[in-house]
């Protein structure tokens, strides 16, 4: 595949501004047609998608939260429907998960890097939920994170999981933050 071309394009968010170097070529095995531009707007998941954004403080500062975010082997500890993970390459990562007693398996892409600033991803089927993550220093000592999330899932349920992810998350890196 030949190289994706690299653009210098502003990402709308509602916490960073800024210019970033973005691919806007479509990744190998993701779904028709999606790429960057389309991951990131609103419309660009399927039909049935629901979203979700929801946002949590947790005391510590945005280093150690961004580096246990970025640790995608570690995420069964917060995630519960997630039985494995592993680091197939430095963007892409196998999952097996477990919703409502079915077993699902996908590959993972990361599609969007900034150090302690965001995570973007998507991944090969639609059930497992494709966002970002925003990481914004309120201090130096705790970070807001606001994840956006887009999936098949039913709506209720998405946004319970999504609470429920987060409240795990904060507890694993205050944790682990702990003197």
């Amino acid at each position: 595949m030949a190289n994706p071309v690299v653009t210098n394009r502003v990402i709308p968010s509602p916490s960073f501004g800024g210019r970033e170097n973005l691919s806007t070529a479509p990744w190998s095995g993701t779904q028709a047609g999606l790429t960057l531009d389309g991951y990131m707007e609103p419309n660009a998941a399927p039909f049935d998608a629901h979203s979700k954004i929801d946002s949590i403080v947790v005391n510590a500062p945005v280093a150690d939260v961004y580096a246990c975010c970025s640790r995608f082997e570690e995420l069964p500890r917060c995630i519960t429907s997630l039985q494995e993970v592993r680091k197939i390459d430095e963007t892409n990562f196998s999952f097996i998960s477990l919703l409502d007693g079915k077993e699902y398996r996908t590959v993972l892409q990361i599609v969007l890097r900034v150090p302690e600033r965001r995570i973007a991803w998507q991944a090969m089927i639609d059930s497992f939920p494709r966002g970002v993550i925003l990481f914004e220093p309120l201090s130096d000592r705790t970070t807001e994170i606001t994840v956006r999330l887009r999936s098949s899932i039913e709506s209720a349920k998405l946004a319970q999981v999504t609470r429920d992810y987060l409240t795990n998350f904060k507890r694993v890196v205050e944790e682990a933050s702990a003197p």
